[in-house]
């Protein structure tokens, strides 16, 4: 879908995004404007504290400890940045890319690295959506769990993310639709056919919940939903960051201006970031992200290795994204809505109320676990994968096995048989209705049953069977008003007709159609109109 219709799109949907959007450079801006005056009274009262309470021979030895201590934190960060318990954090980060690497082409150009395993002819197709600043290898413990499942497997790098290339988001393309489209285009190009299971954890759960609005081609393809750590928004109203409840006007801060910093970042060489080593990230993830130690080295080495590279750009897009007005149409999936009990950026909260909204979704929620479900608690996860594909799979192998099924050979209707003995303009009116209406009547039998969603399978299969029954009851219905108008028509002209071989000849007709038994059965020859 070209950008020109996603704006389209998103102005159709009359109960959201209907306020005003914040621009990047609005944000960046603002953040710029507050970080000064912030700075500016920071220097202030620091500069007054030494002034007034610290001698001048002091204040020069602090800052040569400060300095030669501040160079030693550096050097040891750099070590720890380099090598990460004997490895370096690069192969950590991008460790575990199964498949075989292929590229795929927004519809504004940007390249997208995609990895593919699995039999190309499945009957289902798996495709991963990882979250911000993450890869594609943040999938790695669903992947390999399920290589023995017969399902084709589909893992991409979001466009700023990864191996993907980098390119802004249009700003008049309304929250994640645009990320949308991007993963629709992989659809296009990995799994052209077949049903699909689509995972997304925080940001990849948010763009598969825009998919609907940005490809509603492949609205009935959709066969299943793993929905971590995510939301159908609005973020930029619920995100507490884990802060009590007292700190409310913190959060709001936090919220309003983290697009602003992460924007301010992006655009600082990357080499300046690097001297600031792991501290701000592990402590930034441990406390926002991360509950459990376990994920903490894994989720900062993926993070630090993506930078903070289109950062900004994508969380505007998320705090403006907003697609709880089209989750009621998402029940023809199985959904399961897995989340952290301690999830400091999507509340739990507002997880139990995306899987209130999809009709026949399930909430699992991990207790002591964070945002990071995937990589905290994946053993949960994957049961939640393999159940929806389970489910997935056994509606594809049905409808495999009624599509193998032959037709019943349609049977030759009376109306034709008596379309080819008769003149119309000797039929009544009735009559020629009838035969006009049974006409039609095979194609309607043998018409396909669609093969929408999941719903699929059962239903499907009545409504066929209905189709036949009501078609073969019209078929009745046609043959016995087509049966009395002949037998009407003899009845005419036997009486008309004198006595003789041609009126036996009309009777023993009359009676082969059926016209004795309405008169008693009577076997003698009626009498003709008086002479």
């Amino acid at each position: 879908m070209t950008n020109a219709a996603l704006q389209d799109t998103a102005k159709q949907d009359t109960n959201q995004y209907n306020g005003p959007r914040r621009t990047r450079a609005a944000c960046a801006l603002e953040f710029l404007a507050l970080a000064g005056v912030a700075a500016l009274v920071t220097l202030a009262v620091i500069g007054g504290a030494l002034y007034w309470l610290v001698d001048t021979t002091t204040l020069w030895w602090g800052f040569v400890v400060v300095l030669f201590a501040g160079a030693a934190a550096l050097m040891a960060w750099l070590g720890i940045l380099e090598f990460w318990s004997g490895r370096p954090w690069r192969e950590l980060a991008d460790e575990i890319r199964p498949g075989q690497p292929a590229t795929v082409r927004t519809a504004d150009g940007v390249p997208l690295h995609v990895e593919i395993d699995g039999p190309a002819d499945a009957a289902v197709t798996v495709v991963f959506v990882h979250g911000i600043q993450m890869n594609a290898s943040a999938w790695r413990y669903q992947r390999p769990a399920l290589e023995d499942s017969p399902v084709r497997r589909v893992s991409y790098d979001a466009r700023g993310h990864g191996k993907s290339g980098t390119r802004k988001l249009d700003q008049g393309i309304r929250g994640l639709r645009q990320l949308a489209d991007d993963l629709g285009r992989v659809i296009d190009a990995t799994a052209p056919e077949g049903y699909l299971v689509l995972a997304g954890h925080g940001m990849g759960g948010a763009t598969v919940l825009a998919l609907r609005a940005a490809r509603p081609d492949l609205a009935d393809r959709i066969g299943g939903l793993v929905l971590c750590s995510t939301s159908a928004g609005p973020l930029s109203k619920t995100m507490s960051f884990g802060l009590w409840r007292v700190l409310a006007p913190v959060s709001w801060l936090i919220r309003r201006e983290v697009a602003g910093f992460m924007i301010v970042a992006d655009a600082v060489p990357r080499f300046m970031l690097r001297l600031l080593g792991l501290a701000p990230y592990l402590v930034g993830l441990r406390f926002f992200a991360v509950h459990k130690r376990t994920a903490l080295r894994l989720t900062t080495a993926i993070v630090y290795g993506n930078g903070f590279r289109q950062a900004g750009d994508i969380v505007v897009a998320i705090q403006d994204h907003d697609e709880r007005a089209g989750l009621a149409e998402l029940g023809n999936a199985y959904t399961a809505v897995v989340g952290g009990f301690n999830d400091h950026f999507v509340p739990i909260a507002e997880q139990e109320k995306l899987a209130d909204a999809i009709p026949g979704a399930t909430m699992t929620v991990i207790p002591k676990c964070g945002h990071q479900t995937v990589f905290e608690n994946p053993e949960v996860v994957n049961a939640e994968l393999r159940r929806i594909i389970d489910l997935v799979t056994a509606d594809a192998e049905r409808l495999l096995a009624d599509a193998a099924e032959p037709e019943p050979e349609p049977r030759a209707g009376i109306a034709t048989l008596s379309a080819e003995r008769l003149s119309p303009d000797r039929l009544s009116s009735a009559a020629k209705a009838q035969l006009s209406a049974l006409s039609t009547a095979p194609a309607a039998v043998l018409a396909p049953v669609s093969v929408g969603a999941r719903t699929a399978a059962d239903s499907a299969r009545s409504t066929a069977r209905s189709a036949t029954h009501s078609a073969a009851h019209s078929a009745q219905t046609g043959s016995a008003t087509i049966k009395e108008a002949l037998t009407g028509l003899v009845d005419t002209v036997e009486h008309m007709a004198p006595e003789g071989p041609v009126r036996s000849g009309l009777h023993l007709l009359h009676k082969a159609l059926g016209g004795e038994a309405a008169d008693g059965d009577d076997t003698t020859p009626r009498k003709g109109p008086a002479q």
